[in-house]
């Protein structure tokens, strides 16, 4: 009798012990699964930099950053109202976000109209924003890009006098902190969309900028 209750309790134990180790893997693949879809859709849903123009002033400087951006290949939606930019020069450090949407003094959100986003007012409540402007997009009525055609830019402004009136919330002069580039300068920037994927665009300014004209282009 006490060898048969030994086996019953043996056979017990290997029952519950293979319960967890089924309960567990079920519990590693679906992690594993969560995973796969969150790596999946930071690769998938990202977007590439295509074109790095600055803007030159009077002074010899860069004023102004365009960044022109298009979906990565096979990327599902892109929102340029989510993305964050980490910004790493010579002389400065910043996170940027999205402008504000026109006379609502909160942030811009994707459906917003690209001439409707702004700078905000002289309250500052946001720190460093970007503007975004399309160039060509299958719905040129909001800011995210649905189709592998679609083309914007995001715009980062250094200096008030690329600022122009209608792009201002409310105020009559430009509250960016970003100092203007100076030639030869190099800058990283690291752009973030809302699931993480990175892409990562390296700016520099050419060694003279003396041989172009106030408000030219530059590629940088």
């Amino acid at each position: 009798m006490g060898t048969l209750i030994v086996f019953i309790a043996m056979v017990l134990v290997a029952a519950i012990a293979a319960g967890v180790l089924i309960n567990t893997a079920g519990f590693l693949q679906t992690q594993a699964e969560d995973t796969g879809t969150e790596s999946t859709s930071q690769v998938a849903d990202n977007l590439k930099v295509i074109t790095e123009i600055g803007n030159v002033s009077s002074g010899d400087q860069i004023n102004q950053v365009r960044l022109g951006v298009q979906p990565a290949a096979g990327a599902g939606d892109v929102n340029l109202a989510q993305l964050t930019l980490q910004w790493v020069s010579d002389d400065d450090f910043a996170n940027i976000i999205v402008g504000n949407e026109s006379g609502q003094n909160n942030l811009a959100t994707g459906d917003v109209r690209p001439g409707n986003v702004v700078l905000e007012d002289t309250n500052g409540d946001f720190g460093e924003q970007y503007l975004v402007d399309v160039v060509k997009a299958e719905n040129e009525d909001d800011i995210v890009m649905t189709d592998s055609s679609d083309r914007y830019e995001i715009i980062v402004p250094l200096a008030n006098e690329t600022v122009s009136g209608d792009e201002l919330d409310g105020s009559d002069s430009f509250l960016g902190e970003l100092n203007p580039l100076e030639e030869g300068e190099s800058v990283e920037v690291t752009i973030t969309n809302e699931v993480g994927a990175q892409t990562v665009s390296f700016l520099q300014v050419p060694d003279s900028l003396s041989g172009d004209s106030e408000d030219s282009n530059v590629n940088l």
